[in-house]
């Protein structure tokens, strides 16, 4: 069942997305931004999100074989002692960025919102 392949990949699309905060040129992360358009691998020296909630809604089919592209906007940020709490919308696009597949929200702590600049070509 396709939709089966898609309910698997969403959790792993969001958890991705989210660690993406990483993944862009160094900067501090703040209310607003919008992480895309790069390509990463992720790794063990990656610092580490811890995961509070998310919620999705699939808006669209995924197959294997077609490519998402994952867009994540932070929309609130709070201190929360050494760690961040940031709120972020994330939405995964399928056919160039046409079609929404996937539609939701994320809340992580972050240990800093300080944003790298390795990216994956």
């Amino acid at each position: 069942m396709r939709l089966g392949h898609l309910a698997r990949a969403a959790p792993l699309l969001v958890r991705t997305a989210a660690t993406a905060a990483t993944a862009y040129p160094a900067a501090a992360l703040k209310a607003g931004d919008a992480l895309r358009s790069r390509r990463r691998r992720f790794t063990e020296d990656d610092p580490g999100a811890v995961y509070a909630s998310q919620s999705l809604k699939f808006a669209a089919p995924v197959y294997v074989g077609d490519e998402v592209v994952a867009q994540v906007q932070a929309l609130q940020i709070n201190a929360a002692g050494a760690r961040h709490i940031v709120k972020f919308a994330t939405k995964c696009f399928t056919d160039d960025d046409q079609t929404l597949a996937i539609d939701g929200e994320a809340m992580a702590f972050l240990p800093t919102l300080q944003l790298s600049t390795e990216v994956m070509e």
